[in-house]
């Protein structure tokens, strides 16, 4: 990895927000398209359709509109369903492909419409992680 592509971002999230007794996750195989399905079955449990915060998210190919698929991580879930979810390199917004360079990252808003189709989320949960007591949100 380089720092500027969506894995680098989520490989890095997920390992700071998680831990289980003192352990923090790791996991850097595959494309935006299959980051979802490789923690899954790396540290158990299935994707799913229904997004919360701290999991990671997956796009398909179609669905991101490129041939890697997207990734990246649920910083929030909205009462209406919509989410907020903050990623690296994707449509000119940061990472290196937009010419930002690495370590450089963006939020997205997105309506329930949007991830309905070609998305899968994975939370750590379903291994027995829980989310670091550092961090904290704002309501």
């Amino acid at each position: 990895y380089s720092g500027g592509q969506c894995t680098d971002l989520t490989a890095s999230l997920m390992y700071a927000l998680w831990d289980k007794n003192g352990s923090h996750p790791t996991m850097t195989n595959g494309n935006g398209d299959s980051v979802a399905k490789n923690w899954a079955s790396s540290f158990g449990g299935n994707t799913n359709a229904k997004p919360s915060s701290g999991a990671v998210f997956s796009q398909t190919a179609s669905s991101a509109g490129n041939s890697a698929g997207h990734t990246g991580l649920v910083s929030h879930v909205f009462e209406n369903g919509d989410i907020l979810v903050i990623k690296q390199n994707y449509s000119s917004l940061s990472g290196e492909d937009g010419g930002f360079g690495q370590y450089t990252w963006s939020y997205r808003y997105v309506p329930t419409s949007q991830y309905s189709s070609g998305w899968t989320f994975y939370d750590l949960s379903q291994a027995g992680y829980s989310i670091v007591s550092t961090a904290s949100s704002l309501d």
